[in-house]
């Protein structure tokens, strides 16, 4: 169970059909001419293999009664074919056209009962290419945290065998209510606690500030005080030997009295 930050839970607030909040990714593969056929089926079972540990195998709950922000649950199988559309035209689609289905495509609501996520496979695209688009809600991940996803999914490096069962954690059982509720007052207390601690750390950090600007106007005092007292002996010493004004212009930048 990992609860929604407030941000993300704000988007999800803010998540329609008006207003779909979710990130998508147009992938374009250079396939060989051999594999055009297979490229649907490789890359299902592919991504069968890679989203199990990654954070789209997971599911959104609310909490009963709204008593806490809604959570993200471990989905050990996710369904791929309710998830994974396939737009298998008769002719290649033009870069023209596919940017055209991508636009409505961002636009489609996801279902955020759902995991949070959606791919539509293209294998007809000019110049021989296969396409992948993939969409995920904007409370999964920001920018940053989609291109790690993307990454996990659709690297260049060698294929990993299928992750041992062991290694890929259960379906996590979606607690009672007042197991929630008892998780909630937790997590709210340590919030609390929390926030008491930034607001005293932050009250430390005014103080030493404070402390660092008093003690440097007293430096710039003391500094403007010790250069005063030199200037003075200097002017002493230079009177006591007689030295006319205009050498002492010259020794020490003191401009020579006006005279009338």
């Amino acid at each position: 169970m990992q609860r929604l930050r407030p941000d993300d839970d704000y988007f999800l607030c803010l998540h329609s059909a008006a207003t779909p909040m979710q990130i998508g990714a147009l992938q374009l593969f250079e396939v060989p001419e051999s594999d055009h056929g297979r490229f649907v089926d490789d890359v299902r079972a592919h991504l069968a293999r890679r989203i199990p540990s990654t954070a789209l195998a997971r599911v959104r709950r609310s909490a009963p009664f709204h008593i806490d922000t809604d959570a993200w649950f471990t989905k050990r199988n996710v369904d791929l074919d309710r998830l994974t559309t396939v737009i298998d035209t008769p002719t290649e689609l033009s870069r023209a056209e596919l940017h055209h289905h991508v636009a409505r495509w961002v636009m489609e609501q996801l279902d955020p009962e759902q995991p949070p996520f959606r791919i539509v496979l293209v294998p007809r695209v000019e110049g021989g290419a296969e396409a992948m688009f993939l969409t995920i809600l904007h409370a999964l991940a920001d920018g940053v945290g989609f291109q790690s996803i993307v990454t996990a999914l659709t690297d260049d490096g060698p294929t990993p065998g299928p992750p041992p069962m062991t290694t890929i954690a259960p379906d996590e059982r979606v607690p009672t209510a007042p197991e929630w509720f008892a998780r909630a007052s937790i997590a709210l207390l340590g919030d609390a606690r929390a926030a008491r601690r930034s607001k005293h750390a932050h009250a430390d950090a005014q103080a030493a500030l404070d402390a660092y600007k008093q003690e440097h106007r007293r430096a710039i005092f003391r500094h403007d005080q010790s250069r005063t007292r030199e200037m003075a002996l200097r002017n002493r010493a230079i009177e006591r030997i007689g030295v006319p004004w205009s050498s002492r212009e010259c020794i020490m930048g003191t401009p020579s009295p006006r005279r009338s």
